[in-house]
């Protein structure tokens, strides 16, 4: 995969990398030391070997001043017993070996494979005699298995030093590699925490200067995207504002231009239904009908356009008239309206009746539901709120204007809004909160449930 594997923190690729190259030197340490192996063992067999004819010649200088020259032979010969490196033999007129010296060999040897691959063979040397008597010769023989034992023995002491060394090297670097890359697991945290919209989580700027720069940058981006956030919303809030106030606007110049015409118009058409000739009075009819029709069509543009909360009544009565509403438009849809919220500010109840509302139209215009559920709890210093149906609708829908509207006006609050699909029974569940501002109303529960 480009980059590396995921799954492998930057710690863990620090040590595999550091392992790899203490090994390596491991390895090339031990390739050198044994390309000199033979060489050393090849040196010391033939300083032992000098050191051993040394002896020989020191003792056939002083035969001429002694007449027993067996006993000196056999005198010599005593001198290299138990030697770990050589042997002495006498030879007799025959060249057989008369006697030799005992030869000590190492009780653990080096393994055969190293051995095989590095002890060269032994040196074997005779030395003639001209003195006459039942020695002819003298045979020395340097054997390789002491030097070998002897190298093996201090290439595995060094071998176990530098493994020592390297996993003392490991550790130290573990611990280091630990100690400076913890603080990102805290900068990982808090970065995950600022996506979730945390923007009051700040780094603690502990440790290497890099993540020290690090910490200062995330901080300092918290701190922009907590302003950005702050201004965000009061422009939210300030479109909103407009918004109602241009809505509200519009509904008066409804009301007060549009709704005396009408009147007017009605009572016109009473005056002339009362006194005109029976064909003229159809006509007063149809126009009265008309103008009651124009009457009904301007108080559905009203309340679209102001569906605040009824005139005297709280947001559990006025959703309740709006449930009742909605049943009678609705015969074959039962609905449910759970409360649990206390009281709260005009403009959060405004916000709340608007959301469930949209929630609601567009449960019933996506789908075709036989249960739509609505549900409004305070949790903490947020009231949550759901609306679940059956219709089997697809959330395709949470795009359309109603929905982004109402989504925006939620963030602007400072609120959320999740649309997701429900799949036993199949259908939606829209859901969201509203952050609560200084409200200390208790917690008043209702429940209503469809008939």
């Amino acid at each position: 995969m480009q980059g590396g594997s995921p799954d492998v923190s930057l710690q863990a690729r620090l040590i595999v990398a550091i392992l790899g190259a203490l090994a390596a030197m491991l390895l090339l340490g031990g390739l050198a030391s044994s390309l000199h192996v033979r060489e050393r063992i090849e040196n010391e067999m033939r300083s032992a070997h000098i050191v051993a004819e040394h002896r020989i010649a020191r003792q056939i200088a002083e035969l001429p001043a002694t007449m027993d020259h067996e006993g000196k032979f056999r005198a010599l010969l005593r001198t290299f017993d138990s030697d770990r490196h050589a042997r002495l033999s006498l030879l007799g007129r025959d060249g057989k070996p008369i006697a030799r010296s005992h030869l000590q060999l190492p009780r653990q040897p080096a393994p055969e494979w190293f051995s095989a691959l590095f002890a060269p063979r032994a040196i074997v040397s005779v030395v003639p005699l001209t003195t006459g008597g039942s020695v002819s010769a003298l045979e020395l023989v340097l054997d390789p298995a002491s030097h070998t034992r002897d190298v093996w023995t201090d290439l595995g002491l060094g071998l176990t030093i530098i493994s020592l060394f390297v996993c003392l090297s490991l550790l130290l670097v573990y611990v280091i590699a630990r100690t400076s890359l913890k603080p990102l697991k805290a900068l990982r945290i808090a970065m995950g925490r600022i996506g979730d919209g945390q923007y009051d989580v700040r780094v603690d700027g502990k440790g290497p200067p890099e993540v020290q720069a690090l910490a200062a940058s995330c901080n300092d981006m918290a701190v922009r995207l907590q302003a950005m956030t702050n201004e965000n919303r009061r422009l939210g809030e300030l479109v909103y504002r407009l918004q109602e106030e241009e809505r509200a606007e519009l509904a008066r110049d409804l009301h007060d231009e549009i709704g005396p015409f009408l009147f007017s118009i009605d009572v016109d058409a009473t005056a002339l239904q009362a006194s005109a000739p029976e064909p003229l009075q159809s006509k007063a009819a149809s126009i009265r009908a008309a103008a009651d029709h124009a009457r009904k069509a301007v108080r559905r543009i009203l309340g679209n356009l102001r569906p605040g909360l009824l005139p005297g009544l709280g947001l559990q009565e006025t959703l309740t008239h709006m449930i009742s509403s909605f049943e009678a438009q609705h015969p074959a849809t039962r609905f449910g309206l759970t409360m649990q919220i206390g009281s709260l500010d005009p403009e959060t109840e405004a916000l709340l009746l608007r959301v469930l509302r949209e929630a609601v139209l567009n449960a019933l215009r996506h789908g075709t539901p036989t249960r739509i559920d609505v549900s409004l709890m305070r949790q903490g210093n947020e009231i949550e709120f759901e609306v679940k149906d059956n219709g089997g609708g697809s959330a395709q829908f949470q795009h359309g204007f109603g929905i982004s509207g109402m989504r925006e006006r939620l963030e602007a609050a400072g609120g959320r809004l999740a649309i997701e699909p429900v799949l036993m029974p199949a259908g939606l569940r829209v859901a969201g909160c509203v952050p609560l501002h200084d409200q200390t109303g208790g917690n008043t529960a209702y429940r209503k449930e469809a008939a």
